[in-house]
């Protein structure tokens, strides 16, 4: 039912979890992310942070949350048609745990996913990779059985922002996060 889902919206799918897709004449593949990549995630991840000219637009995972999540949540990589890892996203699964936002909306745990970080390489911005993120995370949390995914946004971001609002998320409010950054908190309910 997921493949379908995503062929649906545009996607050819295999079974092995490969989703591929061409924009602005550009191929491009995502797939699941293991152990394996772990090296390459980080060093998109520091050249994606090194790039940024405002540091708070992005608040990167730790070493070990990428260890968590390649365990036990849901990590996808997007590849050019080079084989070149461009962007990646981490979904953390329904389960409690601080990096679940559900206690920020009053949710339970099992009731939520967590969009926790979409990163994309700066020269492969405007190829509409976050949509086919947060594409897959709508699959993943029906999946699932989620009732919500969850998302934080820097106010300032507003091309992160509004493919999230695109995609029918909803702006619930601002707070103060992850060490004095402001976010606004997004909600999208699954199936509405």
């Amino acid at each position: 039912m997921l493949f379908r889902s995503l062929h649906d919206r545009g996607y050819a799918c295999s079974k092995k979890g490969l989703i591929r897709f061409e924009t602005k004449g550009k191929e491009f593949s995502i797939k699941p992310l293991a152990f394996e990549q772990m090296t390459d995630i980080l060093a998109l991840q520091d050249m994606i942070m090194e790039d940024l000219q405002d540091k708070s637009l992005l608040f990167p995972l730790s070493r070990a949350e990428l260890m968590e999540s390649l365990q036990i949540d849901h990590v996808a990589g997007a590849y050019s048609q080079d084989g070149n890892l461009i962007a990646y996203c981490v979904l953390v699964n329904n389960r409690p745990g601080e990096r679940n936002l559900a206690s920020d909306f009053g949710a339970k745990p099992e009731e939520s996913i967590t969009f926790d970080i979409v990163a994309v390489d700066p020269q492969w911005r405007g190829y509409g990779l976050q949509q086919r993120f947060i594409d897959w995370s709508m699959e993943v949390a029906n999946a699932s059985g989620a009732k919500y995914i969850h998302a934080t946004v820097n106010p300032d971001n507003s091309h992160s922002g509004q493919n999230f609002l695109k995609r029918g998320f909803a702006v619930k409010k601002t707070v103060t996060k992850y060490g004095g950054l402001t976010r606004n908190l997004l909600e999208y309910k699954v199936n509405s």
